[in-house]
């Protein structure tokens, strides 16, 4: 209950007389019949009731954001303070360990004895102003610093999770061993605090709102530390260093399970108060992970399912926690609806946010759908932070600044300098565009599971359309208010909202593909091969990156047709190359079929592993030695990316095993030069002057934007071009190879320089500059993308992939 006071008069005896009796009245019930008030009590009550006017008037002036949060208890506000003699004192009369009636009123309810004065609020804007004055907290009894430097946050964390101590507002005094809020300062004299919640079988405790304030800090501090250093391994093991938005699921490399792992939280870590099937590592791998026989798994391969289910359960329980510790507008509190600006600020230094976007990277439903109570919470989580007016801008709907994996909350709370922003911040996509990208998959297998019920019967089937009205729920309720220039697509940005892959017609697929004939003669699709058909469109409509375009039938989804632009920085840079695809009747326990298109009828021969049948040489496709097509992990996706990174690479002399020291050689650099005629002829010239029909939009599309570029390029190809010194490539590969080509790029330029101004009618000449947003994608080399030629690493397959987020480059362009 409050009240409001407006006069300041303290000489008003009579409305001070009424004040005090309302006072005795409700805070110690109506007395008694027959009961007397001594003069003793009148006079404390009128002189409590004049404090309290003086305390409450002064606090009249606060704002209304200030305000709530100077409450420390969310349920009783505060419910002590120091008295006039500098005892503490229980807000309605008396003081602790004197008789008194009034004391009794808060028998019920959890006492602390207070060492801080009813002072002006102090509300916090920063993590680093609240860490700062959580570093200053004392210790109630002996007055000792509570929270001295970076490893007591370390150790607090580490004792939550190992069950050493109660997830809690209180801190254990070094000194003295008193326990003390670390919010308010106070000191328990009862075993519960102010404020109690259960989350999944942990209890969370605090008594003040700065406390709770506190839990949410340590925390985050606690969840940075652990996932840092699970990146910092990776990057040992791998060699990769800072692994950028591409390591997001099955379909970019297998499974990510950076943050918690065994081995580093130790074997206490068991009986911690996580373990028991909430966090339960020690237990063996959750039932999800067993859809293949063991005897069938790698040793590394279950070590890494293991560490990906302790990983899960870790971000699932903090997630967990954030959903109840965060502000929320389903809460009633002052905390929830006038949090203090700390708390977004909190959120956007944390690598929480980075943990969010990485799982909504998932190109996997499937792999979405088995890891459910993990994805569950974090739709939770979002749900709160992105409904919340203090936190939904600024967290979910505003692009993320990049950081390195070094700097986190918890070093940034306690090391001055670390982290400091340069002017030029590099951002990386919002939560909401996240969100975004895997309700587009969501919507589209739920579209698909209405054309196709029966594929979706099994509980498998049920538990991913589950997850997927999940997403497309949250997502419509959160993306419903996002506008222009916080993540919104724009309604005229058509491209970008087909992310490279397109359906068409039936007929306009059979008409070129190559494996019409195979698809016509097969009449009737094995259960569950649809399904997963459903599933892979869905994944590349979001996991494609730029310079990949697929087209697919109507109501053969077994039957694509792919179109990938030549990597920057290779000898097939901006050329057009085509390849046709099925997936056979057994799929996808057979690997799809992949062909290329480019030979000009097996004359021309691009790469050692194009031959000139069309073959395509990947272990993926079960046609080269290396990883094979597991059916269970492996998609189009990877196929796609792995030609796209592997094949079409720098130094594609290479990709032949015998021929790996070529590398750096002049026998490399004739063969690209020879490649790079190949390139301009018949992989940029014949696409400007004669595109497919099925590829026209497509091409006019790329040349328009290109090609100013491409004649850069090619103007560049020509100064570097060793005419006098042919080599012949039939001596190194021999019947797959054809004759150096002989026509020289000198000659090409020109019919090329014409063709593209047949297009744009603005080409100037060779060294004119077009505008970044014309460029085709710069390169990047795909660490986590390719797959398929067993040993032969991304090192030596050359370049692949481009820049950009989701499938889209920084310029909205897929070229």
């Amino acid at each position: 209950m409050s009240w409001s006071f407006i006069s300041t008069d303290h000489d008003q005896d009579a409305a001070s007389l009424r004040l005090a009796m309302q006072l005795d009245a409700e805070l110690n019930g109506n007395p008694q019949p027959g009961h007397q008030s001594t003069g003793t009590d009148f006079d404390a009550d009128l002189a409590f009731a004049m404090q309290l006017d003086d305390q409450l008037n002064s606090r009249h002036h606060i704002s209304a954001l200030e305000s709530p949060f100077d409450e420390d208890s969310e349920q009783d506000q505060e419910l002590s303070n120091l008295g006039p003699d500098g005892e503490p004192s229980i807000r309605g009369g008396g003081r602790l360990g004197k008789e008194s009636g009034k004391s009794n009123y808060h028998d019920h309810r959890r006492h602390h004895s207070s060492s801080v004065s009813t002072s002006s609020p102090r509300i916090f804007a920063t993590f680093a102003e609240f860490a700062t004055h959580m570093q200053s907290q004392k210790c109630a009894k002996c007055s000792s610093t509570l929270i001295q430097n970076q490893k007591d946050i370390e150790d607090l964390f580490k004792g939550w999770l190992t069950g050493q101590g109660l997830v809690e507002s209180l801190v254990n005094c070094k000194r003295c061993s008193t326990l003390t809020c670390v919010g308010c300062g106070s000191r328990p004299l009862e075993k519960k605090l102010a404020t109690e919640i259960n989350v999944q079988g942990t209890k969370l405790t605090w008594c003040c709102s700065r406390g709770r304030l506190f839990v949410i800090w340590a925390i985050l501090c606690g969840f940075d530390q652990q996932y840092c250093v699970g990146r910092q391994q990776e990057a040992t093991k791998t060699g990769t260093g800072r692994r950028g938005n591409t390591s997001s699921g099955i379909g970019y490399g297998g499974n990510n399970y950076f943050g918690v792992g065994p081995d580093f939280i130790g074997p206490d870590y068991v009986h911690g108060p996580f373990h028991g099937g909430v966090f339960g590592y020690g237990g063996g791998l959750p039932s999800r992970y067993s859809y293949r026989p063991a005897h069938e798994q790698d040793q590394g391969k279950i070590k890494a399912q293991n560490a990906q289910s302790v990983s899960d359960n870790f971000n699932k329980m903090i997630l967990a926690f954030l959903d109840e510790l965060l502000p929320s507008l389903d809460r009633s509190s002052n905390f929830d609806m006038s949090p203090p600006e700390a708390v977004p600020s909190m959120l956007l230094n944390s690598k929480i946010l980075d943990k969010a976007a990485e799982l909504l990277r998932n190109d996997s439903l499937e792999d979405i759908a088995k890891r459910k109570e993990l994805y569950q919470a974090l739709l939770s989580f979002l749900r709160v932070i992105g409904t919340h007016p203090i936190t939904a801008s600024k967290t979910m709907y505003s692009e993320r600044i990049v950081r390195p994996d070094t700097v986190n909350l918890l070093n940034l709370s306690f090391q001055k300098g670390v982290g400091a922003l340069d002017q030029k911040q590099e951002t990386t996509a919002s939560l909401g565009d996240c969100l975004r990208n895997l309700n587009l998959q969501s919507s589209i297998m739920l579209q698909g599971a209405q054309k196709n019920e029966g594929e979706f019967r099994t509980q498998e089937g049920q538990d991913l359309l589950w997850l997927c009205r999940q997403v497309y729920d949250l997502a419509e309720f959160l993306l419903a208010n996002t506008t222009r220039g916080s993540g919104a697509l724009n309604k005229d940005d058509k491209e970008n909202m087909d992310h490279g892959i397109f359906e068409i017609a039936d007929q306009q697929i059979f008409a070129t593909n190559q494996y019409a004939h195979n698809a016509r003669n097969l009449r009737e699709s094995p259960r569950g091969r649809m399904k997963r058909l459903i599933t892979e469109i869905t994944t590349l409509k979001t996991g494609l990156p730029p310079g990949i375009f697929v087209k697919y039938g109507t109501s053969r989804l077994d039957l694509m047709k792919m179109l990938i632009v030549g990597p920057a920085g290779t000898p097939y840079e901006n050329g057009l190359f085509e390849f046709d695809l099925w997936c056979p009747g057994n799929y996808p326990y057979e690997a799809p079929k992949v062909t290329f298109k480019g030979t000009r009828g097996g004359s021309i021969s691009f790469n050692p592993n194009l031959h000139l049948d069309g073959k395509v040489c990947l272990s993926l496709l079960g046609t080269w030695h290396g990883e094979p097509w597991r059916p269970a992990e492996s998609t189009i996706l990877q196929v796609l990316i792995s030609i796209q990174a592997m094949i079409l690479c720098d130094e594609p002399i290479c990709n032949e095993p015998s021929q790996e020291g070529f590398r750096g050689s002049s026998e490399s650099q004739s063969y690209n030069q020879n490649l790079r005629k190949l390139t301009t002829r018949y992989a940029i010239l014949d696409w400007v002057e004669n595109p497919p029909a099925l590829w026209k939009d497509i091409t006019v599309q790329h040349f328009k934007r290109n090609g100013a570029r491409i004649l850069q390029t090619v103007g560049q190809w020509e100064k570097a071009c060793q005419i006098d010194s042919p080599y012949d490539h039939r001596g190194i590969f021999g019947m797959q190879m054809t004759t150096a080509y002989t026509e020289n790029i000198s000659d090409l330029r020109p019919k090329l320089q014409a063709a593209l101004q047949m297009i744009t009618g603005s080409l100037q000449s060779q060294g004119c500059v077009a505008s970044r947003q014309s460029f085709s994608p710069t390169t990047k080399v795909n660490q986590a993308y390719g797959r398929g030629y067993g040993g032969q690493m991304p090192s030596h397959g050359g370049r692949g992939g481009f820049s950009g987020s989701n499938g889209i480059d920084g310029q909205g362009s897929r070229f």
